[in-house]
């Protein structure tokens, strides 16, 4: 993660570098902002739990580093290097605090595809909220199954390629929005495919490899949705700037 920004700089860097010059005033609010948030918890910092406090100095660093940027190049460089530099927020861990609700959305958008996948195939169940009863089998959607992992990753993969292939603001959005379905779906199909396995083939694929180290195959299939969506998006693009250059 840390050599994207400076990948994508270096990509951008004729654009960026064009007009560099210093830029005091601006760096030094910039910077005073970071210093000033690291200070501000310092006071609390026995109070504060580890992650937190990795939050809070993590965040604070990242300030400071884009503040010097801007101190060095100018905002005019910032503001033709905005995406990059402000892609290096993503170093800063998040707290659990606030990944709960992501991680439940996930969870529940999950349990419903995988709901909606057992009833198509015909496979008797019960289901209890997070909870399916099967012949000879119970599981539960669990927050280690949200695959949250994986969203971040998506997440990011479609910042970049969106940012580089597509030309839409709203087409980029909707990119971004995109992933939460797609990773609910794919999601849910490594469990059902593991559930089926376990009750039709052998049981042991519920503690097997597949379940444990299969994730990267369905993280693929993510990746091969998000392509051919960013390619759909792609030439509507297109056929949208060759209608209103024709009109």
């Amino acid at each position: 993660m840390p050599l994207l920004p400076v990948a994508l700089l270096f990509a951008k860097r004729r654009a960026v570098f064009k007009d560099v010059h210093y830029s005091l005033k601006a760096g030094a609010l910039a910077f005073s902002a970071g210093l000033v948030l690291e200070f501000m918890f310092m006071g609390f910092s026995k109070q504060l739990i580890p992650e937190n406090r990795l939050f809070v100095d993590i965040l604070s660093l990242v300030i400071v580093c884009l503040a010097s940027f801007i101190l060095c190049f100018g905002s005019e460089s910032f503001a033709a290097g905005a995406f990059p530099l402000l892609l290096s927020l993503l170093f800063v861990p998040i707290p659990h605090l606030f990944m709960d609700l992501p991680i439940a959305m996930v969870q529940h958008g999950s349990a419903a595809v995988l709901n909606i996948l057992f009833q198509v195939s015909g496979v008797a169940l019960f289901r209890d909220g997070m909870r399916f009863s099967l012949p000879g089998l119970d599981i539960e959607v669990a927050k280690q199954c949200s695959g949250i992992h994986s969203t971040i990753a998506l997440l990011i993969f479609s910042l970049v390629v969106g940012y580089f292939t597509l030309n839409s603001g709203w087409a980029k959005l909707c990119l971004v929005l995109s992933i939460f379905p797609v990773v609910c779906f794919t999601n849910g199909l490594r469990i059902f495919t593991v559930s089926i396995l376990s009750i039709y083939v052998d049981k042991r694929f519920i503690a097997g490899d597949l379940h444990k180290k299969g994730g990267s195959i369905f993280f693929l299939l993510a990746l091969i949705i998000l392509a051919f969506l960013i390619r759909l998006m792609g030439r509507r693009s297109t056929l949208d700037s060759s209608s209103r250059g024709s009109s």
